[in-house]
């Protein structure tokens, strides 16, 4: 299952984004090391990119079925499950946009 997350300026509203997106891949996951994970079969982040000074395109690759995250026997997706799949998100975006500002700041 692939989870598409739209972020908006509560002041703005959605921006636009770049006129060519980078595509983001799905194929791997990134090292756990980046969304601090213990193991890989935890990792759900799989790629990342820029698209603004304060803005990540996250991809997350969500299992079918989960030994912690799918207890649920509604066969919908454990709230829990897509909250982690946000916390790596934000702590994979945040190392992105450090180690950019590190080489450019």
């Amino acid at each position: 299952m692939r989870v598409h997350w739209t972020t908006a300026d509560p002041q703005t509203g959605p921006r636009p984004g770049p006129a060519v997106e980078t595509p983001l891949t799905y194929d791997r996951t990134v090292p756990r090391q980046m969304v601090h994970r213990a193991a890989v079969a935890e990792v759900f982040v799989t790629d990342a990119v820029q698209v603004a000074e304060k803005q990540v395109r996250v991809a997350v690759q969500l299992p079918p079925s989960h030994g912690y995250f799918g207890d649920h026997a509604s066969g919908q997706v454990d709230p829990l499950l897509l909250l982690e799949a946000a916390r790596q998100a934000g702590i994979f975006g945040s190392h992105l946009v450090a180690s950019r500002c590190r080489t450019r700041c």
